[in-house]
């Protein structure tokens, strides 16, 4: 099987660094703040104001960048920051209008200055990490809809004395409409532990190409280990009968190349589809194409959706 795709990096160590080289550039703000006030009153640069809030800002983005935070504590952290933040802001303004005299001693002035200004750049921060990090992704399009193989693409076995065209030509439909060359690669549709037919795409795939068979061989094999799946499920079923967690109604048997999917379409009479994906990075969407295969199967034999009253 070719390489599976190198798996998405954790955004562990991504959001807190993303966040982190914001906010240390950001300094370039007071910066140049600084240079204004200093042209336009006419003073002298103020170094120590400078120094104290790029200190403040180096020691959060340092903070940040070393901490590692994951998604859900940053995502709280940020939701926290943000309560106090706009309680502060929101107390100084209201200090400001209220009591105007109290914000104009020197010290406090300069302090609740500094506050502002650092709490402002934060979330300044933020919303730039919002737009710029977190905004949505330019190919992030809503996915044309899938179309199922068409009967050229498939290679199609029947059980002679066992498919019904009359009673089978639907369900095959809905297993063809399944399958896929990326996700769902092979179905087989069960009568008690007797195939009535198998679908697949094996032999359009230029991927997982067999290195010691043939595409027949594979599928040969596949079909002849179905009814060893549903044998299993019968023992398993067995053996968590005290349990009275009621029948089995779905397998997955994770392999090396893909995985081997069972899913119970009814107990009585007993009807089993078996499904195959051979891509290891595509078990769980194929996984979730067998569940809605699985529901419309039902829905076309008549049967309501699998509950405990309902199988």
């Amino acid at each position: 099987m070719s390489p599976s795709p190198d798996p998405a990096p954790s955004p562990r160590g991504a959001w807190a660094e993303r966040l982190a080289g914001i906010l240390a550039g950001s300094f370039a703000i007071p910066l140049l703040g600084e240079i204004l006030l200093a042209v336009i009153n006419n003073q002298q640069f103020d170094y120590v104001r400078t120094a104290i809030t790029a200190m403040v800002l180096g020691i959060g983005a340092a903070i940040l960048y070393a901490s590692q935070v994951g998604r859900i504590v940053f995502e709280r952290a940020r939701a926290a920051f943000l309560i106090v933040a706009g309680f502060v802001t929101a107390t100084q303004g209201f200090l400001q209008a209220a009591r105007p005299e109290w914000m104009a001693a020197a010290p406090i002035e300069g302090v609740v200055g500094m506050i502002t200004l650092v709490l402002g750049l934060a979330v300044f921060a933020i919303g730039w990490f919002y737009f710029r990090v977190e905004g949505p992704a330019k190919d992030a399009a809503i996915p044309a809809q899938r179309k199922p193989p068409t009967i050229e693409q498939v290679t199609f076995d029947r059980v002679p004395g066992r498919f019904d065209p009359v009673k089978h030509t639907k369900y095959f439909d809905a297993c063809r409409a399944a399958l896929s060359m990326d996700q769902l690669h092979y179905v087989a549709y069960y009568e008690g532990r007797t195939r009535v037919f198998n679908i697949d795409v094996f032999d359009r795939l230029e991927d997982f190409q067999p290195v010691e068979t043939t595409q027949a061989a594979r599928r040969q094999r596949y079909n002849e280990h179905g009814p060893q799946i549903v044998d299993l499920l019968r023992e398993l079923n067995t053996k968590f009968d005290p349990l009275e967690t009621g029948p089995l109604i779905r397998m997955v048997f994770d392999v090396e190349q893909g995985a081997i999917f069972y899913y119970m379409i009814s107990s009585s009479p007993a009807v089993h589809v078996v499904g195959v994906t051979l891509d290891q990075a595509q078990i769980h969407t194929a996984d979730h194409d067998l569940e809605l295969l699985s529901v419309e199967l039902r829905r076309r034999s008549g049967r309501l959706p699998i509950t405990k009253e309902n199988t």
